[in-house]
């Protein structure tokens, strides 16, 4: 006797993953802006490693071999 269950399930996922459509496109990335360079000056680093924006918009940079978190005032235009 013919097992038809598996068959039957692929056909099923098969129609379900044909009838969901083209995924919607991704969004294009902007290029805002860009800050710092390499030192060891205020706004300069030396192999950033995480950052991290809180609530009031506030951008943190943390500086691995420099042993800082930078915080960044952004001015946008």
């Amino acid at each position: 006797m013919i097992q038809y269950a598996p068959l039957l399930l692929l056909l099923t996922l098969l129609t379900l993953l044909a009838a969901r459509g083209e995924p919607p496109a991704p969004m294009a990335a902007k290029f805002v802006t860009a800050w710092g360079k390499e030192g060891e000056a205020p706004g300069e680093f030396s192999i950033p490693v995480g950052i991290a924006i809180n609530a009031a918009d506030e951008i943190f940079v943390t500086d691995h071999y420099n042993s800082r978190v930078q915080k960044l005032l952004i001015t946008l235009k």
